[in-house]
């Protein structure tokens, strides 16, 4: 599950699959440099597993802005960023990541970790366990001030921030997403689309790589 913020002045393009260089990614911020947010999976042709191709990202990290990139190869599930430039192989668990390193102690991820705990535990059809899945990061009450990380910005934005669904008059929350992968290899993938937090439109689609 992945929740995108924006300025809503920004033009939003939707998600979307892509095919480059042998690799199927899934971007959700699209643009000169390489997106915040990527989900990568290695098409079956491809010859680099994930650890290659992890590897292979760090040495030119520094070509971009700053990201957090997951790299899945059906297999092997690896994470990195360009603040670290190092590649780590994820063992079966349970993650979350906002715009910081992997498992950061803010509200807000362990908030999204217990979520996610919580609907893997439930039961039901996977059509209906995505759609749970893509509405678990709605939380919109900020948290009090004696939880709040100290990321160095001001306090006002590190309230407004420190929620799960932002909301503001010029940033916020423009679209939240779940992803499943089945055992088969067939990928799900639902978006809800917001505008000042109120949703707009849904998309839902399945891949097969």
């Amino acid at each position: 599950m992945v929740a995108v913020g924006q300025y809503f002045g920004r033009p939003r393009s939707s998600s979307r699959w892509y095919l480059a260089g042998g690799i199927w990614r899934w971007s959700l911020r699209r643009g000169d440099k390489l997106p915040r947010h990527i989900w990568a999976r290695q098409a079956p042709f491809q010859r680099s597993s994930a650890a290659d191709w992890a590897k292979a990202t760090c040495q030119r990290a520094n070509h971009y802005a700053g990201f957090n990139l997951l790299v899945f190869d059906g297999n092997s599930l690896y994470y990195l960023n360009n603040y670290q430039s190092t590649a780590t192989a994820l063992d079966p668990g349970i993650y979350a990541i906002s715009n910081h390193s992997l498992d950061s102690p803010w509200p807000k991820v362990d908030y999204a970790k217990q979520q996610l705990r919580d609907n893997l535990a439930g039961h039901g059809p996977a059509h209906e366990r995505l759609a749970e899945l893509t509405s678990l990061l709605s939380r919109r009450q900020p948290y009090p001030d004696s939880r709040l990380p100290d990321t160095g910005i001001p306090h006002e934005w590190e309230k407004r921030l420190s929620s799960a669904f932002i909301i503001s008059e010029d940033y916020g929350t423009r679209a939240s997403t779940g992803v499943m992968v089945a055992s088969s290899g067939e990928i799900a993938v639902m978006e809800n689309c917001y505008e000042l937090g109120i949703f707009k439109s849904s998309q839902r689609f399945t891949f097969q790589p």
